[in-house]
């Protein structure tokens, strides 16, 4: 626990009492449940679009319960108690781990690793994390008094597990999937379920869990039916070929302390995952791991955070073993008090290592005040049905600045998918797919690799747009080749936002310049596209003068 408070210290004591990563769209979620006196709205408005509120609310609700105890602003709420909840979550683990470990030292090792690794909190301690760290709890929860259970076979444990799935699943509804998952994994392996009594005691536990959520979505599939759940299922699959490339890649194992250093625990990993196949008593662990990433492939390896850690531990104990081992085959021998336990020498050097670090400077990011001043500025000086292409140097699911635009702005953002997935899968994917490309883009800007394409791409796929904001460090004002097609103007600069104003005519076409023409050459050029390039040259008389278009059709 101790460890824990060390590295989330930055988060706790920030004088920015504003969330870290995202959360904007959630932070929407929570006032319209307040606005609408605490009882869930048919619908949340967020980017222009009325979304079903189908989201699972138990996070929602918790940030407004501790604003009110605490005298908290919303905001403050969700910058605190994701961070609070993670480390609930710590001691969680320590008690779950103690049931799955051979020793003291096992489970000292393991919950040392829970305590430190970024992935734990990764996604948690963030705004998002409002619904995110609750749904981690539950889980855990769910699964400690499940083994309860099944060890002392007191009807109590098994309800308060199934309360607390129950919890899981109105937190946030893949740790909720993850957590079914791992219970069916207890289930198999401990082999208990074949009597009536057993039945009938899975059945006491099905009807608690869903009176525990029947509020929720009993409320949801009766005001929209199923229809958002398939959609945002659709979102959230994965297909074969990107299943199995971070199956073989070995995404199950990849946890870090910092963002690209992981001192060998992934290493540490793969042998306790070696061993304790080998084991009877053990081969749980390796199987639960698997599970968790069938059910939830693409958030590995934070889906099997729980049994990675403890398999982690095994794999540091086991190297202890081996020098044991090795020490008797040389005839070394160690007097009762010393073992070589190098396996806790490392936790500490690894403790001494990162430690001081994550204690003086937090990992995770927070939207700059210069650009929520840029949000500020755009809400406080433009129409309300002004639209906006966002454009950061990060991928959709990091990009902040795009995700917390909606709420801060309260403009619409052609380029944040958050809260799409409730309503259509096929648009969420579309603007994923842009966004991956933009950000691309925009990183290649920044390198120098490639200048100029932002515009061409932005005018080629875009129409329906007054705006583009650019939320990147130190940037120009020619940033991106906007201003040199003399189609846009300054609208707002600081160093790292540049918002430009597109001088467009209304349903005219004819903004498009030779720069569009060179972009497909290029591109035809690039792909090695076979076939004839046809040049169709048609006159249009407006305004007493002569417009000659170029169109490319590559055959």
């Amino acid at each position: 626990m101790l460890l824990g408070i060390l590295v989330r210290y930055p988060y706790l004591t920030s004088k920015d009492a504003f969330p870290f990563g995202d959360g904007g769209l959630f932070v929407e979620m929570i006032y319209a449940i307040k606005d609408n006196n605490y009882i869930l709205p048919n619908y949340v408005y967020f980017n222009g679009y009325e979304i079903p509120f189908a989201y699972p609310p138990l996070g929602f609700y918790l940030a407004l319960l501790s604003a009110k105890i605490f005298g908290l602003s919303i905001l403050q709420s969700v910058q605190i108690l994701p961070v609070v909840i993670n480390l609930l979550t710590i001691i969680s683990f320590v008690l779950l781990a103690s049931e799955l470990t051979r020793d003291k030292v096992e489970l000292f090792l393991c919950s040392g690793i829970f305590s430190i690794v970024l992935q734990v909190y990764l996604w948690t301690a963030k705004g998002g994390g409002i619904s995110r760290s609750p749904g981690f709890l539950f889980t855990v929860l769910t699964l400690y008094l499940f083994l309860l259970y099944q060890k002392q076979d007191k009807i109590l444990y098994l309800i308060l597990s199934a309360i607390a799935f129950g919890l899981a699943t109105a937190s946030h509804l893949e740790w909720g999937l993850i957590s079914f998952a791992s219970l069916l994994v207890f289930i198999l392996f401990f082999k208990r379920y074949k009597t009536k009594h057993d039945i009938y005691s899975l059945s006491i536990f099905g009807i608690v869990s869903l009176l525990a959520t029947i509020p929720w979505w009993g409320t949801v599939i009766y005001k929209f039916g199923v229809t958002p759940f398939i959609s945002a299922w659709n979102v959230a699959e994965m297909d074969l070929y990107q299943f199995f490339e971070k199956f073989f890649f070995g995404t199950l194992f990849r946890v870090t302390i910092f963002s690209t250093k992981d001192y060998f625990l992934p290493v540490f990993g793969i042998i306790g995952f070696i061993s304790a196949c080998f084991s009877k008593d053990r081969i749980l662990l390796p199987i639960w791991l698997l599970i968790t990433y069938i059910a939830a492939p693409k958030n590995s390896p934070i889906s099997g955070l729980l049994p990675l850690a403890i398999l982690i531990g095994i794999g540091l104990r086991n190297i202890d073993k081996g020098l044991l081992y090795l020490s008797e085959k040389l005839k070394i021998n160690f007097s009762q008090r010393f073992q070589p336990n190098i396996s806790i020498v490392y936790l500490f050097v690894l403790m001494f290592l990162s430690i001081p670090q994550l204690f003086n400077k937090p990992i995770l990011p927070i939207l700059a005040p210069i650009e929520r001043t840029a949000m500020e500025y755009v809400k406080e000086n433009t129409t309300s049905d002004a639209k906006f292409i966002i454009l950061t140097p990060s991928d959709w699911y990091s990009a902040d600045a795009a995700e917390w635009f909606p709420y801060l702005a309260q403009r619409q953002s052609l380029t944040t998918p958050q809260g799409l997935e409730w309503i259509s899968a096929m648009e969420f994917n579309k603007i994923v797919e842009q966004v991956t490309i933009l950000s691309q883009m925009v990183r290649n800007e920044q390198s120098g690799a490639e200048l100029g394409q932002l515009v061409t791409y932005v005018e080629d796929n875009f129409s329906s747009y007054d705006f583009v904001a650019i939320f990147a460090n130190n940037i120009e004002s020619t940033f991106g080749g906007f201003l040199e097609t003399g189609n846009y103007e300054v609208f707002y600069r600081k160093s790292d936002a540049l918002i430009l104003r597109w001088l467009k005519i209304k349903n005219d076409k004819r903004y498009k310049t030779k720069k569009s023409v060179s972009f497909m050459m290029r591109l035809a050029g690039n792909r090695k596209m076979t076939g004839i390039i046809k040049m169709h040259v048609m006159k249009i008389y407006a305004q007493s003068r002569v417009n000659i278009f170029i169109r490319l059709d590559c055959v």
